[in-house]
Parts: structure tokens; C-alpha cells; sequence
């Protein structure tokens, strides 16, 4: 019976603890080798953040990492939104357009280039690639759509909690684009507890207290991975 006992507790304590805190994204980015990407001088963090959120999506749907090109997904939203001239920042919204419409090629046929070439566009192989990606299926699902406002609500706030538990990452926009890659619940934190993200800006991984992102963010949204058809 004390045997018994103890396996209910060391199971009641393992769960617990997985709704205390989340680290699945983070370690399976590291498993696939997609390290933080930087963006640079320009003006691209929401390019960055929705091509890596678009990275995990292919990754976990080809059971391997997959590098993409934000020089690729950037264009595709200015040809929807007939942008030809400025190395503007994109709303979420038009780069799934753009995604919805092109796709996104691997990254070696369309590398990122420190500056904008307004001129640039992809060759057909780069076409063919990102129209394949596009095909797969991918869905994208918004915890909280964009109304131009900041401030998200404790049950925005718990809704990504949910979603980063299933092991998908989730994009967040404020004056700077972000993707968060999982959670620690921390009494001694402001707001109970903090996210852990990843940050184009900074080519790194950083931290944002739950009190912080309910009055920082704005629109937040998953990419939903289809299943296959031939399983």
C-alpha cells in the first residue's frame, strides 16, 4: 500500500508540475537545431517571429528542423499588400495573406540580406519550394485578434499557457514582435509568473512576466499543424 501510495503522489506531483511550468517548445527547437535568428538593422521582427512560428509548424510536420526564409515571406506580403518601395514593419494579418498566397521557400533559396532590395524577387525554384510549404496545411488560430489596441486578458493569458503545454509556440505582437516558447508559474514574479520567449532583435532567448505581457501585448496568435493524409 505504501508503495502504491507513493507512485499516486510521484504522479499527482509530476502533473502539477507540468502545469506549473513548460519548457517543450523551447527543448524541441533546440532538438531540431533552430537557433534564435536576428534580424538585423531592419525592420522585420514580425517577419522574424511569424516565419519562425512557420519554422515549428513544417518542423513538426516533417519530423526534422526546416529553416525558412523571412526574405521570402516578406516579399510574398508586399505583393499582397502592393508594397514595392519601403522596408516596412508587416502586421501579422498580411504576412498569412502573403503566406496564404505564396507560401514561404526554405531558406538557402532566398537568404535574409541586411538591407532591403526592393528589387529582389525569388526564381521559380524558390515559387515551387514555398507553394509545397504552403500545401501542407498549416492553420493559423488567433487568441486575440488585432484591433490596433495593447492589452490582453488573464484568460488570453491562460489560453497561451494551454497551448504552449501541447508543445506549439505562440507569436505575440506589442511595439515589438515576439515568440514565446514556454512558462514558469513564480508567485514571486509580477503577475504569478513569467514566459520564456525568443527575440529576433536580440538573436536571443529572453524572459516577460505575465504582468508585462497582460499590458504589453496585442494580437497573439498559434500555427495549427494539419494532420498528415497518408497517416
Amino acid at each position: 500500500m505504501a508503495q502504491w501510495t507513493a507512485a499516486i503522489f510521484l504522479i499527482l506531483g509530476a502533473t502539477a508540475a507540468a502545469e506549473e511550468s513548460s519548457r517543450l517548445v523551447q527543448e524541441r527547437f533546440a532538438e531540431w537545431g533552430l537557433t534564435v535568428k536576428r534580424q538585423g538593422a531592419r525592420n522585420t521582427c514580425s517577419v522574424f517571429t511569424m516565419t519562425a512560428a512557420i519554422e515549428y509548424a513544417v518542423s513538426t510536420r516533417r519530423g526534422k528542423g526546416t529553416r525558412l526564409s523571412e526574405e521570402f515571406l516578406n516579399w510574398a506580403c508586399n505583393q499582397v499588400i502592393g508594397n514595392k518601395e519601403v522596408d516596412r514593419g508587416q502586421f501579422f494579418s498580411d504576412l498569412w495573406k502573403g503566406f496564404e498566397e505564396y507560401g514561404v521557400c526554405e531558406e538557402a533559396e532566398m537568404p535574409y540580406g541586411a538591407k532591403f532590395d526592393p528589387a529582389l524577387s525569388p526564381s521559380d525554384e524558390a515559387l515551387a519550394d514555398a507553394a509545397g510549404i504552403r500545401d501542407l496545411g498549416l492553420r493559423l488560430r488567433w487568441i486575440r485578434e488585432p484591433d490596433g489596441k495593447s492589452g490582453v486578458t488573464d484568460e488570453h493569458l491562460a489560453e497561451m499557457r494551454r497551448i504552449l503545454s501541447q508543445g506549439v509556440p505562440v507569436a505575440a505582437g506589442s511595439y515589438h514582435s515576439l515568440l514565446f516558447v514556454g512558462f514558469e508559474e513564480d508567485a514571486s514574479q509580477p503577475g504569478g509568473g513569467r514566459f520564456l520567449l525568443r527575440d529576433s532583435g536580440s538573436g536571443g532567448e529572453g524572459e516577460m512576466t505575465y504582468a508585462e505581457a497582460k499590458t504589453r501585448l496585442c494580437d497573439v496568435f498559434w500555427i495549427e499543424v494539419q494532420p498528415s493524409e497518408d497517416k
